[in-house]
């Protein structure tokens, strides 16, 4: 019965740490011992002591490897006092810091994949890994709604196959879906598609599939949450090694290079910036440029290697601030998107 008791008092001694104590809420031994009391009367100054140096012995590596392995410390002090031996500055080391929870919290409200009750959920689970002191301020952030009927179990399923195809190296099948004018989402032709899968991205809000066609050796795009059906097939991929855009680089690389997703050959691309619109060449391009040369007080001279599609539309999109200068293929396809453009404006109504 003594040990049962020990038992659970130290259950209760770890819960009532971890609740009311983190990285800068500290607990001295009086006030653990006043907030154990509270459950349990039979405490004592000396059993709490006794309770307290075997839950250390038990969560903590040895003492004496305090200063290689801080992480790994989940209860520590800050010394003892000299007159009675007690501990002084006691606290529970969450697993995940505040700054961590905040971020995490921070993702799942802002994600759109999930819906209100799912996200509720996740997020009282994510609170119960920190200590009741915090105060996670989450109603001010709000994730801008994406205007498509998702399904999101859908998606997961998807998600799912076709990581199950990449790690197994095997060929995929699925329906491929467009939107029709009711906001329902119909195959986009009577075959299936059956691909390569290479890599599932994340970009901005939504998941993509790299893939090939059999022999072929360029990359497609497929938009996941457009994808049904997703089956493994028997048959195995192609290599890698065999695509030449993804022999010698990774995903992130492949995205850099093809703005917004389009999967068209990357060129390098020379436009002339006025300075005002590097916020927004930031956003799409990171650093990834070369600034060739001031062409004058206002304006630069950068180059970037991407897709040319990608390219064409971001500068017509920016086109008070920007010009390409090279490669003429793509001064043309300008041209020809604004004579487009003003024939059809041009006409009456």
């Amino acid at each position: 019965m003594q040990q049962t008791n020990s038992i659970i008092r130290a259950f209760t001694l770890l819960e009532i740490l971890k609740k009311e104590s983190d990285e800068t809420h500290k607990l001295s031994q009086k006030q653990l011992l006043a907030l154990l009391q509270k459950r349990d009367g039979s405490c004592t100054e000396k059993t709490l002591r006794t309770d307290l140096r075997n839950l250390m012995g038990i969560l903590n590596p040895p003492s004496s490897e305090y200063e290689d392995r801080k992480e790994d410390f989940r209860i520590i002090y800050d010394g003892i006092e000299e007159e009675r031996g007690r501990m002084t500055g006691i606290r529970y080391i969450h697993e995940f810091s505040n700054d961590d929870l905040e971020l995490l919290l921070e993702l799942v409200q802002t994600c759109t994949e999930i819906g209100d009750e799912e996200r509720g959920k996740i997020i009282g689970n994510l609170k119960k890994l920190g200590s009741g002191n915090y105060t996670y301020n989450m109603e001010s952030i709000k994730g801008i709604p994406e205007y498509s009927t998702m399904n999101t179990v859908c998606l997961r399923r998807t998600l799912r196959a076709a990581g199950a195809a990449i790690r197994q190296n095997r060929r995929l099948s699925f329906v491929f879906n467009k939107y029709d004018r009711n906001g329902r989402l119909v195959p986009a032709r009577d075959d299936r598609y059956e691909v390569n899968p290479y890599y599932v991205v994340k970009y901005g809000v939504r998941y993509y599939l790299l893939a090939s066609h059999e022999e072929s050796e360029k990359i497609y795009i497929y938009r996941m949450d457009l994808m049904t059906d997703a089956e493994l097939m028997e048959e195995e991929r192609t290599s890698v090694r065999r695509i030449r855009e993804l022999r010698h680089s990774d995903a992130m690389e492949y995205m850099e290079r093809h703005l917004h997703m389009y999967y068209d050959e990357p060129r390098t691309v020379v436009m002339r910036l006025h300075r005002s619109v590097y916020t927004r060449f930031h956003d799409s391009f990171g650093g990834n440029y070369t600034l060739v040369r001031a062409v004058d007080e206002e304006h630069d001279e950068v180059k970037v290697f991407c897709s040319e599609n990608a390219i064409v539309n971001w500068a017509i999109q920016n086109s008070e601030d920007v010009e390409i200068l090279r490669p003429e293929s793509a001064r043309k396809k300008i041209q020809e998107k604004a004579e487009a453009l003003l024939r059809k404006y041009s006409k009456k109504s």
